[in-house]
């Protein structure tokens, strides 16, 4: 039996201790070259641990690492926790490799995949007190997932694969080929186990297998990680200044050699409900039950192991990530910006006040009128209500309405209770209440695209840029 190495180091100040784990699967090796240069950075001196406790883990499953492929005799990463009675060799490294989990505090484990597609970090749940993953350190898997160099953050891993055995099981009777694997511990993997014993852990996709840039990418990611935990003497990374949250909803598993895809799929390319993604091997189609994207598809899945996942956007997740014609919109024109993702929707001004603890007054209200023939977007107060014969006054128009919900989406390019007040699908007029421009240096906060999305932005902006009328438009003003 192939051993097992692990290289850890101390410093005298006390610290967070971190685990880094590379070649959970023997194929991924960007984890494995990655920390075997943190070791020779720390050995020569020219990287110093300034507190805390670091151990490196450079091959987590020797036996795969040395075939290189996946796995040796089964899936580490799958149904991971010690036995008494080991068989396969991944159940003796887990018996090695969850009690040195367990004597840590942060777990850091590098994988790569095997379509073409961008870097992720994979996170844990919100905190919770379920059966399923309870947890409470959320905030601090967040923290750190921005810190990593990646604009991409998925959740829902567990979750997804309790759902994937239910349906397995329905499977099992009517593809006994496939050996499909139903215990319900399947999902458990090294951060998963990490959870449970009362750490967080965040898994780090750094690229294809054999992209060049996946080693430089998870090296830097764990000198970013200690900086942030201060393990040594550097300054906190700052957080990456977009982030797209997903979440995975569904996996689903190749059932037959001839199960086949449409069309050759990366990692986070978007389908949409109803389209074909691959045929099973009696010809019947295996389609998107909903708009979302593909993750990890694997061409060579063996029978009855994952064939693709599906994900959906995760407004938990997402950091500054406004829509693609309102972000270009604002660069264009080089407006100053702040965006405030937050994890529930602000629909109305009362509601995106009390989240970001403010007055209401900070708030402003982008609503959409017509007279039948124009659309006119008034822009008030969060505290003030609109009146529309001024507004109509002031546009030089006629009797006003307010726009229904599809006709906000359609002319303005954002769902109602989400809309900026730049960058307007189609032509739009603009009014601003008199009592913004009073102070034209102040920032007030707007809608930012979505109902979870807002944007810091100063009168100023907001009056050039719209190219506003300005005119008393508020009830009780003259």
């Amino acid at each position: 039996m192939q051993p097992f190495k692990s290289v850890s180091y101390a410093s005298v100040q006390p610290g967070t201790r971190l685990i880094v784990l590379g070649a959970v699967h023997g194929n991924e090796t960007c984890g494995t070259q990655a920390i075997g240069r943190v070791i020779d950075e720390i050995d020569a001196g020219t990287l110093r641990l300034a507190a805390g406790q670091l151990t490196l883990v450079p091959v987590a499953n020797p036996l795969a690492y040395s075939l290189r492929r996946r796995a040796g005799d089964r899936n580490l990463n799958r149904k991971l926790a010690p036995t008494p009675t080991p068989s396969a060799f991944e159940d003796h490294v887990a018996n090695w490799l969850c009690p040195l989990l367990a004597a840590h505090e942060v777990l850091l484990d590098l994988h790569s995949f095997h379509s073409p597609g961008t870097p992720f970090v994979l996170v844990g749940p919100s905190d919770n007190d379920g059966r399923l993953e309870p947890f409470a350190q959320a905030a601090r898997e967040e923290a750190l997932a921005q810190r990593l160099g990646v604009g991409r953050a998925v959740e829902g891993w567990l979750d997804t694969y309790a759902a994937g055995v239910a349906r397995r099981r329905e499977l099992a009777a009517a593809f006994p080929d496939a050996t499909l694997d139903l215990d319900p511990r399947y999902g458990i993997g090294t951060t998963e186990y990490m959870r449970s014993t009362g750490g967080c852990a965040l898994t780090l996709e750094c690229g294809r297998h054999d992209d060049p840039e996946a080693p430089a990418l998870a090296y830097r990611a764990i000198l970013n990680t200690l900086a942030h935990l201060r393990l040594i003497d550097a300054p906190d990374p700052a957080p990456v200044p977009r982030l797209e949250g997903l979440c995975l909803s569904q996996v689903i598993d190749r059932l037959h050699p001839d199960d086949a895809f449409m069309q050759p799929w990366h990692s986070f390319d978007p389908v949409a409900a109803g389209q074909a993604i691959g045929t099973r091997h009696d010809g019947s189609a295996v389609v998107a039950p909903y708009d979302g994207f593909i993750v990890f598809p694997n061409v060579a899945a063996e029978p009855g192991h994952e064939w693709f996942y599906l994900a959906r956007p995760s407004a938990r997740l997402t950091r500054d990530v406004l829509p693609e014609n309102l972000a270009a919109f604002i660069a264009r024109h080089r407006i100053a910006v702040q965006v405030v993702s937050t994890e529930e929707a602000a629909p109305t001004a009362e509601a995106a006040a009390r989240i970001l603890g403010v007055d209401v007054s900070d708030i402003v209200k982008t609503m959409l009128l017509t007279d039948g023939a124009r659309f006119i977007a008034a822009i008030v107060p969060g505290d003030r209500r609109l009146d529309r014969k001024k507004v109509a006054q002031a546009a030089g128009s006629g009797s006003l309405r307010f726009a229904s919900g599809t006709e906000v989406a359609e002319n303005t390019g954002y769902a109602a209770g989400g809309v900026a007040p730049f960058a307007f699908a189609k032509p739009v007029t603009v009014v601003v209440d008199e009592s913004l421009s009073q102070s034209p240096g102040r920032d007030v906060v707007a809608g930012g695209g979505r109902a979870e999305l807002l944007m810091r932005v100063s009168v100023a902006d907001l009056i050039r840029h719209t190219g506003a009328v300005v005119a008393p438009i508020a009830e009780g003003e003259m």
